[in-house]
């Protein structure tokens, strides 16, 4: 059999470290204790296509850790275009999803900006 109890106690040992000692750590370093995150996720484009473009931002945030807090629709002056704004919130930060969302919508022909920020 070996050394079998031996990784057994040692394993236990680790994991009984690891559950005990994390709450410690945030109690004693709040600043570690992952913060919730809250994201301004915005696009321009054609008026005629930002339904298509919500259901794709909706369809897309399925696929991620964020939440949607809030959606706003401004008039671009003197043009065609709209804005469309998203409150974003997340547990911890997950710039690489904004990133994601970025890319995929910005491949969309009638969108002519996007841009996300935290706030």
């Amino acid at each position: 059999m070996g050394f079998a109890d031996f990784s057994l106690v040692t394993a236990l040992a680790v994991i009984l470290t690891n559950a005990t000692l994390r709450p410690l750590t945030y109690r004693l370093r709040p600043e570690l204790k992952p913060q919730p995150v809250e994201y301004r996720f915005e696009l321009v484009c054609s008026a005629r296509d930002e339904g298509h473009l919500r259901a794709l931002l909706m369809n897309d945030l399925d696929r991620t850790r964020l939440t949607l807090n809030a959606v706003s629709r401004e008039d671009v002056e003197q043009s065609d275009r709209v804005r469309v704004s998203a409150d974003l919130k997340a547990s911890c930060r997950c710039d690489d999803c904004l990133e994601k969302l970025v890319t995929r919508l910005s491949l969309e022909s009638s969108v002519t900006a996007v841009s996300w920020r935290i706030i």
